[in-house]
């Protein structure tokens, strides 16, 4: 049986309580099929009308449907796994006073402090919210992963942050191939925005762009040419041009082809990415 790393009997104990105390009933019944929840629980269409006569209990019902979701997602389910996180991540978006502190924030602090200790935290963006993973059992490098994600959109480098939150998604729900691809799809963002804005690179528009970005962004070791490279500057071949050149040739080997990626591989290519890219952002900075 595969382990998944999903939402503890406690969060679901919290976000029950919490959730069918504040949303309506026609708010529930929206989330529980627009999140999967009802798919991942079992659930047809006709599941009960909560504001019926002799209707269960609004909560007890919502405990049962939550509750086969998480023993699914136990069970291996990625599914459910993910309905699971789709539900919280719904359920915040739709109240923006929960962005900011305030009554409706604190009311939910022991739900927030659960999904913390799950390994999840909230993460708001301009458009509602996601969970981030910030344990080690979830991704690799959780902090790590979480910063990158606010720096690249700080930096406004938002299609980079996209597949890269792509990336971690599919890593999470042990979607390696698509993890491999996506991370790929992020360093070639990264670059060809990084070699438009230090070295004048014109996008083309078209795919595959990485490469000649890269080329860009390092120059070639010489007898004559300094081994340090300077900052802002593209990189010299033995201060961080082979590296980044080096890299972009493994993401080519064993990609996104299904059967090609196992659990060690992905989670090191995001190790690896991860890493490359702040050390890239560090060089290019914005002074």
């Amino acid at each position: 049986m595969i382990k998944m790393n999903t939402l503890s009997t406690r969060t679901i104990g919290y976000l029950t309580d919490r959730a069918a105390d504040i949303a309506t009933l026609k708010e529930l019944r929206a989330l529980l099929l627009s999140s999967g929840i009802a798919d991942a629980a079992g659930l047809d269409s006709t599941f009960p009308q909560l504001d019926r006569p002799n209707a269960p209990n609004k909560m007890s019902f919502l405990a049962q449907v939550l509750s086969k979701a998480q023993q699914n997602a136990q069970r291996g389910s990625v599914a459910a796994h993910t309905a699971l996180l789709e539900f919280v991540e719904q359920w915040v978006s739709k109240r923006p006073a929960f962005r900011s502190e305030g009554p409706l924030r604190d009311s939910c602090a022991d739900l927030f402090a659960s999904l913390r200790r799950d390994g999840y935290e909230l993460d708001f963006t301009s458009d509602g919210c996601r969970l981030l993973p910030i344990d080690s059992s979830v991704t690799p490098l959780g902090e790590e992963i979480s910063a990158l994600t606010v720096e690249l959109n700080k930096l406004g480098y938002e299609l980079a942050a996209h597949h890269y939150g792509q990336a971690v998604n599919s890593f999470r729900n042990r979607e390696f191939e698509a993890a491999n691809g996506q991370i790929r799809t992020m360093l070639e963002a990264l670059v060809v925005a990084l070699a438009i804005e230090h070295t004048g690179y014109t996008d083309t528009g078209r795919a595959n762009q990485g490469g000649a970005a890269i080329r860009t962004l390092w120059v070639g070791h010489t007898k004559t040419s300094p081994e340090n490279s300077v900052k802002g500057q593209p990189m010299q071949e033995r201060d961080g041009g082979a590296l980044i050149q080096g890299l972009w040739h493994t993401l080519h080997t064993r990609g996104s082809h299904p059967g090609y990626s196992d659990e060690g591989e992905a989670r090191l290519r995001l190790h690896l990415v991860t890493t490359a890219a702040r050390f890239l952002l560090n060089h290019f900075e914005t002074p």
